[in-house]
């Protein structure tokens, strides 16, 4: 998961601002922040919905195809300076086929990647202006595959070459297509979420062909918001809804649409990041508002959650770090979450952290950026044993080791 104009676009750009007020004034620590509070989590019943979703088809859609333009740098490894003023907004990241890391410039309209072994980043233009490269996977036939939100597109990037096609898709019920995220499915298929169109789609690889499941009333009339998604260990495809407060599932055989109702303890209704698969079979994302958790389905306060896929059971996990319920640059705010190779699920926190926490226990440790500089948003696991996120703010990507916390950034010139 970790959105174009994504879950909370608009308040991460304000605080970015604030970050850019006070990242002068912020202290050089090393220190480590370790939290139990997750061992005695809070657990939820299950609350699903399924809905009968209709289909829609196109005929097979060649794409369209441009023409490369590559612009390849040297970064300053382990620089720990503040970063460019004008951010070039870095968002979401994935370990591609060829053994680099990829990522989605947002606001420059490019796709990069970055060699885990040299440092070296290249970026690619997406040929449509303005287009909102999103999330971004790596596809079955070996390219990478990414939304374009703006542009209501699916593009694939070719390892090989660089070499961009986009496939448009179609508009249903009057309404255009802002694609958010986007995920290889267990049926060879491309899956992706229509925040705008209030749909789950299946894309072929293979000739193009797009499939659309509506939900039973459009995003904008009914809150269906699908946004971060991925494969889950149950053959399904499993997605947030962040305003929706649900998480959803898809059938990749029937289309069939299963809604799970997150439960707020609070004033403030759960705003929900991404999702992910962890070691322990559930399905884990986070919360970003309603407090600060991690969630197996969440409640109110930054958290970390999980929901089991055979039960639809969820338990979330505060998020150590205090002052959870505003929007500067103490609270946690956490987003991207991926499956580390250590078997924990590392996290990303606006405020300028990497977290993890152990499915076991639900312990949380914290690992700060240095400088506190920076807010974090993607991260995915390397094939160098490493995970890596973005910095969008501070255009920079990093990496922090499971195995002793150090953390190495990489200056993207703008």
């Amino acid at each position: 998961m970790s959105n174009g104009e994504n879950v909370n676009f608009k308040k991460l750009l304000e605080f970015g601002i604030l970050v850019s007020l006070v990242i002068f004034l912020v202290e050089l620590t090393a220190c480590v922040t370790t939290s139990s509070k997750g061992a005695t989590p809070t657990t939820t019943s299950d609350m699903s919905e399924t809905l009968n979703a209709s289909t829609s088809a196109t005929s097979p859609n060649t794409g369209t195809t441009s023409s490369t333009t590559t612009k390849t740098t040297n970064l300053l490894k382990g620089f720990y300076g503040f970063g460019a003023i004008e951010g070039i907004y870095l968002f979401h990241i994935t370990a591609g086929s060829d053994g680099n890391l990829w990522f989605t410039l947002l606001d420059k309209n490019k796709i990069g990647k970055i060699s885990p072994i040299t440092g070296i980043i290249s970026t690619y233009d997406v040929p449509t202006e303005n287009a909102g490269p999103n999330d971004i996977t790596s596809g079955p036939d070996g390219n990478m595959w990414f939304t374009e939100t703006n542009a209501g597109k699916i593009g694939k990037i070719s390892p090989a070459d660089g070499k961009i096609i986009e496939y448009t898709i179609p508009n249903s019920n009057g309404r255009s297509s802002k694609p958010i995220g986007i995920i290889s499915g267990p049926d060879g298929n491309l899956w992706f979420t229509d925040d705008y169109g209030g749909k789950i789609g299946r894309f072929s690889p293979n000739d193009g062909e797009i499939i659309e499941y509506q939900f039973p009333v459009a995003g904008g009339d009914t809150g269906h918001d699908p946004a971060d998604i991925t494969a889950g260990p149950d053959g399904n495809l499993w997605f947030i809804e962040p305003f929706g407060h649900k998480i959803g599932k898809i059938s990749p055989t029937t289309g069939s649409i299963t809604e799970y109702n997150i439960a707020s303890d609070g004033s403030i209704p759960a705003e929900l990041g991404c999702i992910t698969v962890g070691f322990d079979g559930n399905l884990w994302f986070t919360e970003v508002h309603a407090g600060s958790k991690i969630n197996t389905i969440s409640s109110a306060t930054s958290k970390i959650c999980n929901i089991s896929p055979f039960t639809g059971n969820i338990i979330s996990y505060d998020i150590p770090t205090e002052d959870s319920n505003s929007w500067i640059p103490t609270e946690p705010t956490p987003f991207g979450i991926t499956l580390g190779p250590d078997g924990n699920l590392w996290f990303t926190e606006e405020i300028g952290k990497i977290g993890k926490i152990s499915p076991g226990t639900g312990i949380i440790t914290e690992y700060p950026l240095p400088f506190g500089a920076g807010s974090c948003e993607g991260i995915t696991a390397g094939p160098d044993g490493n995970l890596w996120f973005t910095e969008p703010f501070v255009n920079k990507i990093g990496k922090i080791s499971p195995i002793d916390g150090k953390i190495i950034e990489y200056v993207v010139n703008n």
